[in-house]
């Protein structure tokens, strides 16, 4: 052992250098305290630095190989049916499959036109029908939804998003009463449905039918308490009755389950009614911060 103040050589237990006189073991202590602490440091990288890093930067390379998988699957279905359409232009349920693709993909103007294949290969595809029909009524070409979704309950009238989208269309167009037949006809098919009864309680309010369209949005709450526009309907139709309290309650809960624009529009439509301008004039700034060329004139549909 060595002396760490004179160098000289010691024995190992002694406790003072013969030398110089240093105390050995106020250096064996520190060594000792030195050795503790980085014995510690190590145990704590080992134990928690490091086996989160590893989490990290797995969760980082896990949601990029997902996202890059996801991506690749999105591409490689896509061209599966692309190509199956190219070998066999004949083959319906190729072009049925890829039209469904685009459409679930928002590609409404390529399924457009595969479904289009479809009613030319095989025109009592009611399927094809629906399809067409559906993308039609979501790039806002409301006749021609109508014209192809009443070929697709003529071939299957049993065929809920049909008669659904039909209904749907109609209102669109102002057709209130036409689209109460197709919905009277929908909700046969699926009487517990959250978005149809909404729905036909919204046709009702515009055929001035106040009390049917409360019934049909009550109807929706009970099917599903955390689905937000019956609330915000009712509290449209009980500001027209003047139930102003019944308004904010319905107002307030359609905020509390969705912040979305148009809940706050209503949210501030009824505190303007009841006077409150103050909360009126709150909300509907929040309003034209997130939607400032909407006008919420026109109602949900």
């Amino acid at each position: 052992m060595i002396c760490p103040e004179c160098k000289n050589k010691i024995k190992d237990k002694i406790i003072t250098c013969p030398h110089c006189g240093r105390n050995i073991n106020d250096e064996n202590n520190s060594n000792k305290a030195k050795n503790l602490s980085r014995n510690r440091l190590i145990i704590l990288f080992f134990t928690i630095l490091f086996p989160l890093i590893i989490c990290l930067s797995g969760i980082i390379t896990v949601g990029g190989i997902i996202g890059y998988f996801y991506y690749k699957s999105d591409s490689y279905i896509i061209s599966k049916y692309e190509n199956q359409v190219k070998a066999k232009p004949d083959y319906v349920k190729a072009h049925l499959k890829l039209a469904e693709v685009y459409k679930s993909r928002y590609m409404y103007y390529q399924a457009i036109e595969q479904y289009k294949s479809v009613i030319k290969l095989d025109p009592g595809d009611y399927k094809a029908y629906e399809g067409l029909g559906i993308c039609y009524f979501l790039i806002d070409k409301y006749s021609e939804a109508i014209e192809v979704l009443e070929k697709s309950v003529k071939i299957n009238d049993k065929a809920f998003d049909s008669q659904y989208y039909l209904g749907k269309s109609y209102v669109r167009i102002d057709e209130y009463k036409k689209a109460l037949k197709q919905y009277n006809i929908a909700v046969k098919i699926k009487p517990d449905d959250e978005k149809l009864n909404n729905s036909i309680g919204y046709a009702y309010e515009h055929i001035n039918d106040l009390a049917a369209a409360i019934e049909f949005y009550e109807k929706a709450i009970k099917l599903n308490r955390e689905f937000s526009p019956p609330y915000s309907n009712l509290a449209r139709v009980y500001s027209t009755k003047q139930m102003y309290d019944k308004a904010l309650y319905n107002a307030k809960k359609a905020i509390a389950l969705e912040e979305s624009c148009y809940n706050h529009y209503i949210l501030g439509y009824v505190y303007e009614k009841t006077d409150d301008i103050d909360n009126a004039i709150s909300y509907y700034k929040k309003v034209i911060k997130c939607a400032p060329s909407q006008n919420y004139g026109t109602y949900n549909r």
